[in-house]
């Protein structure tokens, strides 16, 4: 987890003043504070993982995911790229953030 609120300060720094604190496994929640340091505030992890975020698009831009498999669908119709298939592999599992841990490389 520790791995993984270090990636949300790296993502958030550039454009941002929070900084990520934590990540409480009860609630499925991470803690942030903001510029002034004692301000904290919750955002629930199904932010954290959506496509509204950017965090994951982020992610797979700067190859911070290891995958083994192929990470593409394809049929007669649709190419889905390794962000998209992602996006869809996370919303489809029970503990997405523990999925996600799972895949992050360990740069």
């Amino acid at each position: 987890m520790e791995k993984l609120v270090e990636l949300l300060n790296e993502y958030e720094t550039p454009q941002s003043w929070v900084v990520f604190k934590s990540y409480d496994n009860y609630d499925g929640t991470f803690y942030w504070v903001d510029c002034d340091g004692k301000t904290e505030i919750a955002w629930s992890d199904s932010l954290i993982i959506s496509k509204k975020f950017w965090f994951i698009k982020w992610l797979v831009e700067n190859e911070k995911i290891k995958w083994d498999e192929k990470f593409y669908l394809e049929d007669d119709e649709w190419l889905f790229g390794t962000y998209e298939c992602l996006l869809m592999q996370l919303a489809i599992q029970d503990e997405p953030i523990n999925f996600l841990i799972s895949i992050l490389k360990n740069v």
